[in-house]
């Protein structure tokens, strides 16, 4: 089994790239981080296929970890505004607190752009994640042909997974 990573801001099409990997020899958690921080190298290997990975934004806050464990694993970085990412944050969820908000996306952003520095990423801006869908796709699982039916439909379709908010 072979391991890949995708995370950016929020709001950064990060759910959509995880309904993109999720295939007949591929799975993809989405957001796993936020709940499992511990038992991930367990998890990944308790799943019966070719590639294994994460698509969370939760990934730049423990870049350490995924580093430390996964360091060979391709590792994507959808590049997005960070006021456009707050932007879309409280479009999606206006109860939350704008300073906070602020804070947070502007230290994950000053994170991803540490890890830029660090390592051998993928930087997709978000601008283009459908049509760089398939270089993303080479870059993660590249013993796989691409699914360009697959990538359409997702496309048109602007599938994404929510998460329910308690």
């Amino acid at each position: 089994m072979k391991n890949f990573f995708i995370t950016g801001l929020p709001r950064s099409r990060i759910s959509w790239f995880t309904n993109l990997f999720l295939t007949e020899r591929t799975f993809c958690f989405h957001e796993w981080l936020m709940d499992h921080s511990k038992g991930m190298i367990e998890t990944f290997q308790s799943i019966n296929k070719e590639y294994v990975g994460n698509s969370d934004c939760g990934l730049v806050v423990f870049y350490e970890l995924i580093e430390k464990h996964f360091s060979d694993a391709p590792l994507v970085l959808i590049e997005r505004d960070p006021e456009e990412s707050m932007d879309a944050m409280l479009n999606a969820f206006p109860y939350m607190n704008k300073d906070s908000l602020k804070k947070s996306i502007f230290a994950l952003y000053q994170n991803m752009q540490r890890i830029k520095q660090e390592r051998e990423v993928l930087v997709v801006p978000f601008e283009k994640c459908g049509e760089m869908a398939e270089d993303v796709w080479n870059y993660c699982i590249p013993t796989i042909p691409f699914d360009k039916k697959r990538a359409d439909i997702l496309e048109k379709l602007k599938v994404t997974v929510t998460r329910e908010v308690a």
